[in-house]
């Protein structure tokens, strides 16, 4: 499949809304792309740093690096609250109208409740959090060890109890991770290596499968309306900008517009 929506700058991340899906660039556009019609507008910029993004209700939050929280009304772009979390965070997911945000480079879960303005629980982690996503009452952290290129693990984590319930190991280092119902789709890759292979895992078994692997790095997944969404970027001598993809999630891989794209299995 072709490239949905094309940038000029790298897409940092992407979520998927009721009505949109949203994307930040790395130069702190925020973006909203109706993925049907192709179509994308730039709706404010938020300034450089970026480095995550969850819709909530009728707010959009943009995670900075430096732990400040920015809320964007949907509707009119404009900053409506703001809020403050510990120092290393880079990775959030939205639960109902709460965030949960990987802290101090990724080794603590926090959340953050945006009625109080701070976070008010912390979670900690054996392994370094290298992307988050829930569903239901379940939290997916995809983690791995500097050392340990060719590693990675996924945790299941209860919101409720504040405890890990399983762990699952990758066949890869983490980039990007999604979940919907029963299934978990999860990107990974070498650190030193472009290449990403997708892996759709049972949430209820652990068994991963190998979806499609694509030469672009994979930075984000979402899912909107049953297609699976990627943010991706590439390096080459002549700049490219990394598309949006669409796949369908019930199955098969698709083309990445870009060179290198595998097929589904």
């Amino acid at each position: 499949m072709s490239a949905i929506q094309k940038f000029r700058k790298r897409p940092v991340a992407i979520a998927a809304g009721p009505d949109a899906v949203w994307a930040v660039g790395a130069n702190g556009w925020l973006w909203r792309i109706w993925p049907d019609a192709q179509r994308a507008e730039g709706l404010t910029r938020l300034g450089r740093g970026a480095a995550d993004i969850a819709v909530v209700e009728d707010m959009v939050w943009v995670l900075r690096r430096n732990g400040r929280l920015l809320g964007v009304e949907r509707a009119s772009g404009e900053i409506a609250a703001e809020g403050k979390v510990p120092r290393g965070a880079a990775h959030m997911t939205a639960n109902g109208d709460v965030l949960w945000i990987s802290c101090r480079r990724g080794r603590t879960l926090a959340l953050f409740d945006p009625q109080a303005g701070r976070t008010t629980t912390e979670i900690p982690l054996p392994r370094r959090i290298r992307c988050l996503a829930i569903a239901g009452d379940t939290l997916y952290a995809g983690c791995a060890r500097h050392r340990s290129p060719g590693r990675g693990w996924l945790y299941a984590i209860d919101s409720r109890l504040h405890q890990v319930i399983s762990t699952a190991e990758l066949p890869g280092q983490p980039r990007a991770i999604t979940a919907d119902g029963g299934e978990i789709w999860i990107a990974c890759g070498k650190s030193l290596e472009r290449e990403s292979k997708i892996l759709r895992v049972d949430a209820g078994s652990g068994q991963a499968s190998e979806w499609w692997t694509t030469d672009w790095t994979v930075g984000s997944l979402a899912i909107s309306d049953g297609v699976l969404l990627a943010s991706m970027s590439i390096e080459v001598p002549v700049p490219v900008v990394g598309p949006h993809l669409g796949g369908a999630v019930g199955g098969g891989g698709c083309g990445d517009g870009g060179g290198g794209g595998g097929g589904g299995n």
